[in-house]
């Protein structure tokens, strides 16, 4: 998810769990450390699609983290100078502000290779938005009362920013459930609206429902079958029995040839999208790849030309390029019209 929420999920679970014993310190190692698997991002690789797939893999690992809580955890204890009793603590606090931060993000379309370097099949449950205000904002209320009036007592307890803090966490992961279930709810109304030919006469081979940017009240519905990919969309608001309106798109999967003569980098690029893509040929020449997961159909927010289609056929881009964004700022609008079906 974006960086905020991630500075402000990572300082409420501080805080919650050290606050008691570091005071506001505990809520500013949570922003430091709820920011610090993404700063992968800084780490840049020779071609756009490496950047797009190794993102959330190393630095994103349970594994990795795991293994390098205890370090973190015993530099923070003797850079504060506390007592050796409180390392239990202090390692639980640093693994539960890392974790939570590559969990959270394993929610999202994009997914997290969470069991790297075991396997890089990025972990991908889409039940909620990389971007939520629903989620964020009890979190943002709760860390900013807590850097303001989140000191100790002379008697050492504290004040009320501490119980405002695990209340705003019990608020979010409800939040989460919340996603998690209206997912799992739609999917079903889906399948079995698929599942009638009358209704839609589609089959779906694979399904991804994941809710729109910012809400979990309008969900993105995708279906591949073969090699036509469906989208439409469904809202909390849809009237009862409201059918979808599916649009097709060509997903052209021959225009990439031979799975044994494409390069690797393209090979792992498929993989990566779980299946959600497909191809366009712009002009006479350049092969693009759209993942379909990201952005609003039919402008998507990950793009990349692969190759360039000459008489002697593909030639593959070394490196390949990544198209701009076409999603301009009448996405939100767009988003509001569907959810309440307005024209």
């Amino acid at each position: 998810m974006d960086s905020l929420t991630q500075a402000v999920l990572g300082a409420s679970v501080g805080y919650a769990i050290g606050g008691r014993q570091m005071g506001r310190k505990a809520a500013l190692w949570g922003i430091g450390l709820g920011t610090l698997p993404d700063l992968d991002v800084l780490v840049s690789f020779a071609d756009p699609i490496e950047n797009f797939i190794y993102h959330r893999s190393w630095s994103h690992s349970l594994i990795v983290l795991s293994a390098a809580t205890p370090l973190i955890a015993e530099g923070i204890r003797r850079l504060h100078k506390l007592d050796a009793s409180l390392r239990p603590r202090i390692m639980l606090m640093t693994w539960m502000i890392l974790t939570t931060h590559v969990l959270l993000d394993s929610l999202t379309s994009y997914g997290t290779q969470l069991f790297w370097p075991l396997t890089n099949h990025p972990v991908a449950i889409s039940s909620v938005s990389i971007i939520d205000p629903l989620y964020t904002l009890p979190l943002l209320i709760a860390v900013l009362w807590t850097l303001i009036r989140g000191y100790r007592r002379p008697d050492g307890r504290l004040t009320r920013s501490h119980g405002a803090t695990k209340w705003a966490l019990a608020i979010s992961s409800l939040y989460l459930v919340w996603g998690l279930g209206m997912q799992s709810f739609i999917a079903s109304q889906v399948t079995d609206e698929l599942a009638d030919r009358n209704k839609a006469p589609i089959k779906a081979e694979q399904l991804l429902v994941t809710p729109t940017l910012g809400n979990s009240a309008l969900w993105y519905i995708l279906a591949i079958s073969g090699d036509e990919a469906y989208y439409g969309w469904v809202s909390l608001f849809d009237e009862k029995d409201t059918k979808i309106e599916w649009t097709k798109i060509a997903r052209q999967t021959e225009l990439l040839g031979e799975q044994k003569d494409r390069p690797e980098l393209v090979r792992s690029l498929v993989k990566f999208t779980h299946g959600f893509y497909a191809l366009e040929q712009r002009g006479t020449q350049a092969l693009v790849l759209n993942d379909l997961r990201m952005g609003l159909a039919p402008n998507f927010v990950f793009r990349f030309v692969l190759a360039d289609r000459g008489e002697e056929g593909l030639k593959w881009r070394q490196p390949t390029e990544r198209l701009p964004r076409e999603i301009g700022s009448d996405v939100v609008d767009a988003i509001g019209a569907r959810m309440f079906k307005k024209p």
